[in-house]
């Protein structure tokens, strides 16, 4: 009979198996979701007009649903190819404008709340940075900060040799009295902070998230984080 340390080698599963089994589970999920989401969307195309009201918001809800999965599937795949070492980056040259841009545009086309006002100030500053993935975490972000807020501010700077990169809303806080908000995150919230996490950090730059506790938000807090969370990282600067 093997020993237990034996047994637990024999069982033992590395970031490369996990990161190859979530892949395979990941295509086999993507395919019905394609489908309904398809269909989802020729309904809406076709018969969206004519729907009543409760079954409008039926239709939104799996539309959101739907989105939302696909998200939770995409996000779990890069946080486990980062950490088996197996989530590569292309690297380009680009104004940190456009990032933002691409990142806002796809917020909007996803169907995000479009209640939610997006206000920017971006200095003029080139950035060395992957253009696909850095506009899905600013999008992931955006949907952090934005919370229960009406407007999300994204400010751009330069220092040094860093583009900043800073997220916040000024109402976005809604835990309840006591509890600091970190502890109120979501699976789905903390999923997307770590995989915004992986992506910074293999441009070899960092990413800061500001979790007010609910006294910063009764008694208005300190600076651009007062009421709401915030986030900062940064990307290396192309001169």
């Amino acid at each position: 009979m093997s020993s237990d340390s034996n047994r637990g080698q024999d069982k033992k599963i590395n970031g490369e198996d996990v990161a190859r089994d979530l892949d395979d589970l990941a295509h086999a999920l993507r395919s019905p979701l394609t489908a309904l989401q398809g269909g989802l969307e020729l309904l809406d195309e076709t018969d969206g007009a004519t729907l009543s009201p409760p079954a409008r918001r039926s239709l939104n809800v799996a539309m959101s649903a739907s989105r939302r999965l696909s998200t939770l599937i995409d996000d779990t795949l890069d946080v486990a190819r980062a950490r088996a070492g197996q989530l590569d980056l292309t690297l380009s040259v680009a104004p940190a404008r456009s990032l933002v841009d691409t990142a806002i545009t796809n917020y909007r086309t996803a169907g995000a709340n479009d209640s939610v006002e997006i206000d920017i100030d971006c200095t003029d500053v080139e950035v060395v940075a992957d253009d696909e993935r850095i506009p899905v975490v600013i999008g992931r972000l955006i949907e952090f900060v934005a919370g229960r807020a009406g407007t999300v501010r994204i400010e751009v700077s330069r220092e040094g040799a860093d583009a900043r990169f800073h997220l916040s809303a000024p109402d976005a806080g809604d835990a309840p009295p006591g509890r600091p908000d970190r502890k109120n995150l979501s699976r789905a919230e903390t999923l997307a902070i770590a995989m915004c996490r992986a992506v910074v950090e293999l441009h070899g730059r960092t990413i800061s998230v500001d979790y007010p506790s609910a006294d910063d938000r009764s008694e208005g807090g300190s600076g651009s984080v007062a009421n709401g969370r915030a986030v900062s990282f940064t990307l290396p600067t192309a001169d």
